[in-house]
């Protein structure tokens, strides 16, 4: 088991500057910090669509909290992102991945990772045919994350892989924000995204995040003083 460190998030905007791990803001002000990112005259590739972020906001319910989950633990442990894993069978509903779906145009998050660690350039099309293109990469190395993830339910990760992989291997922490309540708040894992096609839960309190790998603790990341 790891004992992680927050080493700092790189935001492209700094309208969430002022915010350190494990702060608890109202819902209300994360709306309110949300629409200013739509504010900004700048070109960014990767900025999930305004309507749906918001929508989903409300969804949190009152409060949420602020963490910033370590890059160290997601390059560790993160094997797949969006569409990579084959969930036929697995669920009820229609699977989406990249095989099912017949999308020749798809890039996995193992192969993009090792044209990374290769410094290598790949060919994957623009930021809206595939958010894990060759410039989106580079936008998240030269200037950060423009929106943090909203993770406004309990399954974990279920929007915003592609900014939890890209902001991570750029050694960056990831931005997320969860719902909150007194005591314990158990994410639990929701696709097999993580080593071997395992899930990840988290449990949350107001000074600590306990990291799960089909549930076996693999990490602890605590508040800071």
């Amino acid at each position: 088991m790891k004992i992680y460190e927050n080493k700092g998030t790189r935001h492209y905007t700094p309208i969430f500057n002022d915010l350190k791990p494990f702060d608890v803001i109202e819902v209300s002000e994360l709306l309110e910090r949300d629409k200013k990112i739509d504010e900004y005259e700048y070109t960014f590739n990767i900025v999930p669509k305004k309507h749906r972020q918001n929508k989903q906001i409300p969804e949190f319910g009152k409060k949420v909290i602020y963490i910033e989950i370590p890059y160290e633990f997601i390059n560790e442990w993160l094997e797949s992102w969006t569409n990579d894993v084959c969930m036929s069978g697995k669920q009820e509903k229609p699977c989406r991945c990249y095989r099912c779906k017949h999308n020749d145009t798809h890039r996995t998050w193992k192969y993009v990772k090792s044209k990374i660690q290769n410094n290598e350039k790949w060919e994957s099309g623009t930021s809206f045919e595939f958010p894990g293109s060759y410039n989106d990469y580079v936008t998240y190395l030269e200037k950060g994350i423009a929106r943090p993830i909203y993770q406004h339910n309990n399954d974990w990760p279920k929007m915003g892989t592609h900014r939890l992989a890209l902001t991570a291997i750029t050694k960056s922490d990831v931005p997320v924000f969860f719902p909150y309540e007194d005591g314990e708040k158990i994410i639990n894992g929701h696709f097999p995204f993580f080593k071997d096609e395992s899930y990840n839960k988290l449990v949350i309190n107001k000074n600590k995040v306990e990291f799960y790998i089909n549930d076996n603790l693999v990490g602890i990341l605590n508040k800071g003083k």
